[in-house]
């Protein structure tokens, strides 16, 4: 996905998540051993993975065994770390501090978590420039772009973007690491998406819900770990209003009244399913993950990536008008007043705070 801005009422901002061929499988082995050394890995762990990989062979059907020297191997739970590495010591032989965005004097170019990539440029120009001198390191390491499953957002004009020769697709929103991105409001549409993942993960396992002799509290640990856990993925970063807040409720209540067998026509009450089962409401956990979310963003320092996006106010452009949609912040200051960053340093009083307003009484 990728992205770019060229004007438009809101801060120039782009967006472009880039996906490579078969990334895992064309690492080459000797670059990822390098990169190690170069970020300062001690030299005892990287003669371990030096010695896991000098031969690593396949086999195809006939038997037939040939070396390798390129792909880590699949299923390996250290293989996104030794692919973000090499990816890493890529992106250090790029020079792109003037192909960025300023977020409070800070200037951000790129997100990267194993093979997916996100380029931030204020222009179609300076994106085109990213694009193909990433392209041209990564030949030296192994990686191609996939450009298929490369798209591009923008909250400018749409200007003609190509890599090698091809044009790359312009998109309004896009699923990256799980969660719907957009300049536009995508809350609802995500809360949608989320409730409709959950209604196929439900039916997906109905061995379990829908068995009238299985337990109820199987069903219930299943329906909060496998479900529930499904529709909160990444709920920290929500500003959720309260039509969505009265969806996500739905939703829950549904399930809950499939997995006790009580249909809306016997008229028991939502309440009662719940004191049955137990589950807290869906909108105070995700309160409650927000809230841990606030204070650990809080408590780090001031200079990680995490702080400063989490807390950054651009000052250009404007809001449009009409009644603006609500910050991620909003909550905390209606919760814990305008300095809520100050209180939230304290472990304690942010966990009293926390128990005050969940307290059901």
């Amino acid at each position: 996905m990728a992205g770019l801005c060229e004007g438009g009422n809101e801060p120039p901002e782009s967006l472009k998540a880039i996906y490579c061929k078969k990334a895992f499988d064309s690492a080459d082995q000797c670059r990822v051993l390098q990169s190690l050394n170069r970020q300062g890995i001690q030299e005892k762990y990287v003669k371990i993975l030096e010695e896991k990989y000098r031969n690593s062979k396949a086999k195809i059907s006939l038997e037939t065994e040939f070396p390798l020297q390129r792909g880590v191997k699949q299923g390996d739970p250290i293989l996104p770390k030794l692919f973000t590495s090499l990816l890493e010591d890529l992106l250090w032989k790029l020079k792109w501090e003037n192909f960025s965005i300023s977020i409070n004097g800070r200037m951000l170019s790129n997100l990267c978590f194993a093979d997916d990539i996100v380029l931030f440029a204020r222009s179609a120009r300076e994106l085109t420039n990213m694009l193909e001198e990433l392209n041209n390191v990564n030949r030296e390491a192994g990686p191609l772009m996939n450009q298929s499953k490369t798209k591009l957002m923008t909250n400018g004009m749409e200007t003609q973007v190509q890599v090698s020769g091809k044009t790359l697709e312009y998109v309004k929103d896009y699923i990256y690491r799980g969660q719907m991105m957009s300049f536009q409001n995508a809350f609802p549409t995500e809360v949608n998406r989320r409730i409709a993942l959950v209604s196929r993960k439900y039916w997906s396992m109905k061995f379990i819900f829908e068995d009238k002799f299985q337990n109820l509290n199987i069903k219930k640990q299943t329906l909060k770990h496998c479900i529930i856990s499904t529709l909160l993925y990444g709920c920290q970063t929500w500003s959720l209003t309260e039509r969505e807040k009265l969806k996500l409720q739905r939703s829950q209540q549904k399930r809950e009244r499939r997995i006790a067998k009580i249909p809306l026509r016997d008229e028991v009450s939502a309440t009662t399913i719940r004191k049955m089962t137990g589950l807290q409401d869906i909108v105070m956990a995700a309160q409650r993950l927000k809230w841990k979310w606030g204070g650990h963003v809080s408590r780090l320092n001031t200079s990680r990536w995490a702080y400063v996006t989490n807390m950054w106010d651009p000052r250009t452009g404007k809001r449009t008008a009409g009644r603006p949609r609500a910050r991620w912040s909003v909550f905390f200051r209606r919760e814990a007043g305008r300095q809520w960053t100050r209180t939230a340093t304290c472990r304690t009083t942010w966990q009293m705070l926390a128990r005050r307003w969940t307290d059901p009484k």
